[in-house]
């Protein structure tokens, strides 16, 4: 990925390596700046930032409610006419990072620390920590369930499912899950809408009811070889929680 940002003579070159980060991964690239002009440039301040921000507010140059992520500065306190200097970007993603939304993302920007999104910034594309991820996929790929959306939730990444066309989840309205690495135990919360038959009313009406469930795996449980996750185990383990809401007819 890659920007290039001309403000008064400098000209700012932004480099990310790739298109898109799992958390927990890394941020490899360089921020270039060249001084195009008669005089030498001062450098105080000035160096790459990531941030967390509203895209409305972002795209309005609005820096209201932004937090700054991480920034390194140049060392140098000048950069003479007709001269280039380039500094190394490198960052560790958390493995809670915040997702790429429509309404909130991660950014990338260069420039002076007091007007960064004058100069320029670029969005990154943040997706999930590849063990959410692929449990996610055997998730979905053996119990039919499909992904709606992803985005960040507390710590959490939420996961709103679509229901299969199943007799066995005629009772489900809505379902979702939150799910995090937290000291290497993957936790995940299942949240459930179900609709219920009252056989308190004389009429037998329907009436909503909500289930949550939770369960915390250990890597000894979860995983496999290595960072390969233990299918059989998870599909056990899953199993155990839809087999809870599922719909039991009663004739």
């Amino acid at each position: 990925m890659k920007g290039t940002f001309l403000n008064q003579q400098i000209e700012y070159q932004l480099s990310i390596a790739g298109e898109s980060w799992a958390q927990g991964e890394s941020l490899n690239g360089s921020l270039k700046i060249i001084n195009h002009s008669s005089s030498a440039f001062p450098l105080e301040n000035i160096g790459f930032f990531l941030f967390l921000g509203v895209v409305k507010k972002i795209k309005a140059q609005d820096d209201s409610g932004i937090e700054i992520i991480y920034q390194e500065n140049f060392k140098e306190k000048k950069l003479e006419s007709k001269k280039d200097l380039t500094l190394p970007i490198k960052y560790s993603l958390t493995h809670d990072a915040h997702l790429s939304e429509t309404t909130k993302s991660i950014y990338v920007s260069c420039g002076h620390k007091d007007n960064f999104l004058n100069i320029g910034y670029l969005p990154l594309k943040i997706t999930p920590l590849k063990t959410i991820h692929t449990f996610l996929e055997i998730f979905s790929t053996f119990h039919k369930f499909k992904v709606k959306s992803l985005k960040t939730k507390k710590n959490f990444v939420e996961a709103v499912m679509v229901i299969p066309s199943s007799k066995d989840y005629t009772n489900v309205q809505k379902f979702k899950m939150l799910l995090r690495v937290q000291e290497e135990n993957l936790e995940v919360n299942y949240l459930f809408n179900l609709k219920k038959i009252d056989f308190t009313e004389s009429t037998n009406s329907l009436k909503s009811e909500k289930k949550e469930f939770s369960t915390t795996l250990t890597p000894k449980e979860y995983k496999f070889h290595g960072d390969s996750l233990n299918q059989d185990f998870i599909l056990k383990s899953t199993k155990e929680i839809l087999d809870q809401v599922k719909f039991k007819s009663f004739f």
